[in-house]
């Protein structure tokens, strides 16, 4: 799990420019967090994040959350619809601009 690769303090730099010098536009590693302070951080150092916090989640969700995205596939559209992961594809997004939330529910 790579929550468990970036938290593990012994070699937690070491697998952060591991994850840099092998993601590219054909592999993307998604660094896992659950508070929005490290998510920011570990996007400005340069990789690509997924969050799991529900109240950022519901923020981005209505476009009240500057630099995440909240994922479709979790949340129905104002017509009752859920998006499908394959219809959206963003967390799939090599170097992307937004953070990827998901909700914990």
């Amino acid at each position: 799990m790579l929550c468990n690769l970036h938290c593990d303090p012994k070699h937690r730099q070491h697998n952060l420019n591991a994850v840099k010098e092998v993601a590219n536009r054909d592999l993307v590693i998604n660094i896992s967090v659950e508070n929005k302070v490290t998510a920011k951080k570990l996007k400005a150092d340069g990789y690509d994040v997924a969050l799991v916090d529900s109240k950022t989640f519901e923020k981005a969700k209505e476009g009240n959350a500057e630099g995440f995205f909240a994922c479709p596939a979790q949340y129905e559209n104002s017509e009752g619809e859920k998006s499908r992961c394959i219809d959206c594809k963003k967390c799939s997004m090599f170097n992307r601009k937004e953070i990827v939330v998901f909700n914990e529910d």
